[in-house]
């Protein structure tokens, strides 16, 4: 078999793409930066607000339309990695030259969210037009499980690297910065990947629109889809318990007991996202993708739901009562109730996040598909991101156990919507594809 065609089937290419969406996203932006800021002694309403700098994600679908008019969804995918890993390379070099201030930092990665906010156009669009309906499904959690591995990839790459060159001697600002720039490396690395190997979808072409401002029309179209406004009550409520408390658990880890935390080590962390979250997050993921393939979205809507949410509860546990029993994997010792709380809430969220991501990539439809679901995407990121930038605020103020209390009961809200969702069928028509 040829290097060629290998490299052209969806099992290669759909994850490789998706690891820069993850690795960028919530592994850079959402999870190094919070570990790096707690390291170098942020307060917790400080790294709360990180999630701010996601907004740009939430808003893509302003800009959407003029990224879908820039050209071909594949060339803008390696197009858009490349810069979003020299801009990484910019900040390593400021860490390690000792320029991290809230100020520089913050606004060097909020240029990197909106540029990452133009590759996940990108990217989305390029998955809904190398696939067809039923092939968007059956990789959906495929797709998932990519992005989660990105995150996962820069928790046990960077942060573990930080960690190690620490307890080796450097000093926070030399490991921090080598890590981030290697960081910056994979993502050229990527992009070089992508521009050589990623194969073309039919109809990938600039969408010009002749309307003066193109947004008024998609948003038009997307406000008159059948029961559009519960679509829209989903997105924003979907994930806002979890959007509360996932910025907020590896501070609860890291805090010292008398903080009220466990008093991990980012190389701790790194661990624990290793063998607690990669297995799971990959079984998981693929998992899902397979059983909404198999039953559709109107029967696996409510349970999944209920594997994304009921996991978090864990935490409440692990908050009230610190459980300090320890257990071996592999020869780490790991605190074994936090180790499992993990593993079941990545395996939860593996298969609950496939149903709802299908979901987005389901209701794109017509000419400017790329641009709906950007707009699904967005309200589904200000429905994550708005509570992360609130959840340091809350935490100082009401602790850890009342947070995950909050955090874990606002997830299961979304059941009350879910009778009123339109599902769409695989049947339906969609963009043909020739990816096997």
């Amino acid at each position: 078999m040829s290097l060629k065609k290998i490299t052209s089937s969806p099992w290669i290419f759909i994850p490789m793409l998706f690891l820069a969406v993850g690795a960028g996203g919530g592994g850079l932006v959402g999870n190094l930066t919070t570990v790096m800021f707690k390291d170098f002694g942020f307060s917790n309403a400080l790294i709360g607000a990180i999630a701010l700098l996601s907004l740009p994600s939430c808003l893509r679908f302003l800009w959407a339309p003029w990224v879908d008019s820039l050209g071909s969804k594949r060339d803008l995918c390696w197009r858009f990695t490349a810069l979003m890993g020299l801009l990484i390379l910019l900040l390593g070099a400021m860490v390690a030259l000792g320029h991290l201030t809230p100020g520089l930092a913050f606004g060097v990665v909020a240029v990197f969210s909106l540029i990452f906010s133009c590759l996940e156009v990108s990217a989305d669009g390029y998955y809904i037009r190398i696939f067809n309906r039923k092939q968007q499904a059956g990789f959906v959690g495929v797709k998932t499980a990519a992005i989660r591995g990105g995150i996962i990839l820069a928790i046990v790459l960077f942060i573990r690297m930080a960690g190690d060159l620490q307890e080796k001697g450097w000093t926070k600002d030399a490991a921090w910065g080598t890590s981030v720039l290697w960081a910056g490396v994979l993502l050229l690395l990527l992009a070089l990947y992508y521009r050589q190997t990623l194969p073309r979808a039919p109809g990938d072409e600039p969408v010009k629109d002749h309307a003066a401002f193109p947004l008024v029309p998609v948003l038009k179209e997307y406000i008159n889809q059948h029961r559009a406004w519960a679509i829209i009550t989903m997105l924003l409520i979907f994930r806002f318990g979890q959007g509360m408390q996932v910025y907020m658990v590896p501070p609860f880890l890291m805090d010292t007991s008398d903080a009220g935390g466990y008093g991990m080590s980012p190389k701790n962390i790194a661990m624990l996202k290793t063998f607690a979250d990669m297995p799971c997050m990959i079984i998981g993921g693929i998992l899902g993708g397979l059983i909404i393939k198999r039953f559709g979205l109107r029967r696996t809507l409510v349970p999944f739901t209920l594997l994304l949410n009921v996991p978090n509860f864990a935490y409440i546990y692990l908050a009230y009562f610190r459980p300090e029993a320890t257990m071996s994997v592999f020869g780490y010792i790991f605190y074994r109730d936090v180790f499992w709380t993990a593993a079941l809430e990545t395996l939860g969220y593996g298969i609950g996040f496939s149903a709802f991501y299908y979901y987005l990539h389901a209701i794109a439809k017509g000419k400017h598909k790329t641009s709906m679901l950007a707009i699904s995407s967005g309200l589904m990121g200000l429905g994550f991101y708005l509570p992360g930038a609130l959840s340091g605020i809350l935490q100082e103020r009401l602790g850890y156990p009342v947070l995950f209390i909050i955090s874990s009961s606002l997830g299961l809200v979304t059941l009350l919507i879910i009778p009123f969702l339109p599902t769409p069928s695989f049947e339906e028509p969609a963009q043909e594809s020739t990816a096997a």
